[in-house]
């Protein structure tokens, strides 16, 4: 059966400036002015379409959205009354005490894959790692990771292989970031509560309250290591990257386009928020007024109110997604399309019937 979002799109896929193909400039150096003659690969121009995946232990909840772990330790929010009353107190029973939960059992990358490639994606990939700063793929860098805790698994790293497997381009998201005063409050992702676990030095490297140069040197290995060992064509980077030191930014994009200089691999860069001068941009939840001579790219998800998967999900219809995608493709844009998978690791139906109605 072939895709409805492929399908529709097709008629409309007429590029608006010509394909690009790319052309090894390395090595780059970690200055803007080398790094901005990377140029987006012919393949991304063309792909039109691509799906991610948020998935981790906040799955486990399935409360509100992924934003559950900030929320439980926020005396007045829906989610720490809702933990109080399933969980118990977070001082006794804190975001940590889901990941053993959180096993994925039903966890099957070949099967995740094959829906993606049957939905008409052109690239794929997870969530490397969310806010929550536990790290999806066997990390050396943070003992808070899917191979060693949780699924006990690589799951990037499967998962990466067997979307290669299906002839796909493969990407991954990170969303992690550190100490961001006057955005999420003065304690950063993680609100201090004194006598919770979040508050304890023992799991300072988990709820990321080390000293800040500690903090952003963590931010920077975590990127350059999933590059290093699973080589993502596209990496997609979250809001305030800003924060982040400016020679650090610079440090992770060299070493991107030059790894995959060494092995004549097109990549993309795409980033929410200010990176710094690069051509990508991402549109969260939004779009373009009106065609653009750039290349661009939206990330939305199926559902309006959450991007991961929560008790009584609502889709959006498919046909407000595929209208979506149509617009997005005219302007000379990309979507990429987040699902829900349940915590352990399975998709309901109603989402797969989504991605391959025809």
């Amino acid at each position: 059966m072939k895709s409805r979002f492929l399908t529709t799109a097709t008629a409309i896929m007429l590029p608006l400036v010509p394909a690009v193909a790319q052309t090894a400039k390395a090595p780059f150096l970690p200055e803007w002015d080398s790094l901005k003659k990377h140029e987006t690969p012919e393949w991304y121009h063309d792909a039109k379409f691509g799906i991610y995946a948020h998935w981790g232990g906040y799955c486990v909840p399935a409360f509100i959205n992924e934003w559950y772990p900030r929320g439980i330790y926020i005396k007045d929010s829906a989610e720490y009354q809702h933990h109080l009353d399933t969980y118990g107190d977070p001082s006794k029973f804190g975001y940590k005490d889901f990941i053993p939960m959180f096993k994925a059992e039903k966890f099957d990358p070949e099967a995740w894959a094959a829906l993606y490639a049957r939905a008409g994606a052109k690239f794929a990939g997870p969530v490397a790692e969310h806010h929550d700063g536990f790290s999806m793929w066997a990390s050396k860098v943070n003992r808070w990771n899917a191979k060693d805790m949780g699924p006990k698994r690589d799951v990037v790293g499967e998962l990466l292989t067997a979307i290669r497997k299906q002839g796909l381009q493969t990407m991954v998201s990170f969303h992690h970031h550190y100490y961001m005063p006057g955005t999420m409050g003065p304690n950063g992702y993680y609100t201090l509560m004194e006598g919770a676990d979040v508050a304890d030095p023992k799991y300072a490297d988990l709820y990321q309250k080390r000293p800040l140069e500690q903090e952003n040197k963590v931010w920077r290995d975590k990127i350059l290591e999933v590059i290093d060992a699973y080589q993502p064509d596209l990496i997609w980077m979250e809001m305030l990257v800003d924060k982040e030191p400016e020679a650090f930014r610079r440090e992770v994009l060299a070493h991107y386009f030059n790894r995959a200089a060494e092995r004549n691999q097109q990549v993309v860069f795409t980033h929410k928020g200010d990176f710094g001068p690069l051509p990508v941009l991402d549109i969260e939840r939004g779009r373009k007024e009106a065609a653009s001579p750039e290349i661009w790219q939206t990330d939305d998800s199926i559902s309006d109110g959450t991007w991961c998967y929560v008790e009584n999900l609502r889709m959006k219809p498919a046909g407000q997604l595929i209208h979506e995608l149509i617009d997005i493709v005219s302007k000379n844009g990309v979507l990429l399309l987040n699902v829900c998978p349940m915590a352990d690791g399975s998709f309901p139906d109603d989402q797969k019937q989504l991605l391959t109605a025809g």
